[in-house]
């Protein structure tokens, strides 16, 4: 099992039609309106069984404000999911986490979407439910690096 993160043109599309056919909400148009993102695939047995998709935290920023996560140095994870048959996401995640821990990255979060998330987010990955977002109610999960003051 290995981490790749992907950065050729030809590895990004590859990525965004797994996303639009594995992710329950597909893949949004456009590019999420943020500065910097990030695509990462985890790879068993020479097959990608999961992608990722991460980027700061712009689009969301008055979120992020609200429950105090850094905008700099923080990545907000906006699609995450299995391409195959298997138990890879909790291995992805923790993963992931640890080279953006490395990075000096103080958290990841996201959006819970629905009762399987959530669980997979809050119990099995080690993120906290920090609140809900203040019109639509959505949980906000976040897994902390380093802590913010």
């Amino acid at each position: 099992m290995s981490l790749i993160e992907l950065k050729m043109r030809r590895d990004l599309r590859l990525a965004r039609l797994l996303i639009e056919k594995y992710h329950i909400y597909g893949m949004p148009r456009g590019g999420g309106g943020a500065r910097r993102h990030r695509w990462f695939a985890w790879i068993v047995d020479g097959y990608i069984c999961a992608v990722a998709w991460l980027h700061d935290n712009k689009p969301f920023r008055l979120i992020a404000e609200r429950f105090r996560i850094d905008y700099e140095s923080s990545y907000f994870v906006r699609r995450i999911c299995k391409t195959c048959p298997g138990e890879h996401l909790v291995d992805f995640f923790n993963a992931i986490a640890e080279m953006l821990k490395s990075e000096n990255a103080k958290c990841m979060w996201t959006f819970g979407l629905d009762e399987q998330t959530n669980e997979i987010y809050n119990r099995r990955v080690g993120f906290e439910l920090i609140g809900f977002t203040p019109r639509t109610n959505r949980p906000v999960y976040v897994k902390w690096f380093i802590k913010s003051n």
